[in-house]
């Protein structure tokens, strides 16, 4: 049964990853509030205001690049293993840290991987409204927010 659904899981990665350059995400506003996709581009300063909120954000890099440190709050789940693989421990990681009712914010070093997470999670999980934060932790550095080690 996991094998079905982690193949099923990449299968959707690669017509994700493909449907991507294509689809439009939602841009966010100041007030970070979808327009109906449920997946919301958004920025540093949105993400701040969603975590104020207690939106739970995830970040979905590897262990080895959260030794860089991760945002004060965020929750660890590595969405993809360093071959590209999907983590075969991905959903029930996921599900423990963030409710699958409730929406969710996804950050990795620069952006790319929380596109295609995002629609992932969305299409494959339910999740209401998917976050991603735009030009990842990278940016997040840049501007000199807080950060934890790990």
């Amino acid at each position: 049964m996991k094998k079905i659904m982690n193949t099923g899981l990449l299968a959707l990665a690669f017509l994700v990853i493909s449907a991507c350059t294509s689809t439009p995400v939602d841009k966010g506003t100041d007030s970070a509030v979808p327009s109906g996709k449920g997946i919301v581009n958004i920025n540093n300063q949105e993400l701040q205001v969603l975590m104020d909120k207690n939106v739970t954000l995830v970040d979905i890099r590897r262990p080895e690049e959260w030794s860089l440190g991760v945002i004060p709050g965020s929750k660890k789940v590595t969405f993809f293993m360093k071959d590209g693989s999907i983590n075969p421990e991905l959903i029930p990681q996921l599900k423990r840290v963030a409710p699958t009712d409730k929406p969710v914010a996804l950050i990795c070093r620069t952006g790319n991987r929380t596109q295609v997470g995002s629609l992932m999670i969305k299409t494959q999980l339910g999740y209401p409204t998917v976050y991603n934060v735009e030009k990842g932790i990278t940016h997040w550095y840049s501007e000199g927010r807080a950060i934890a080690k790990r």
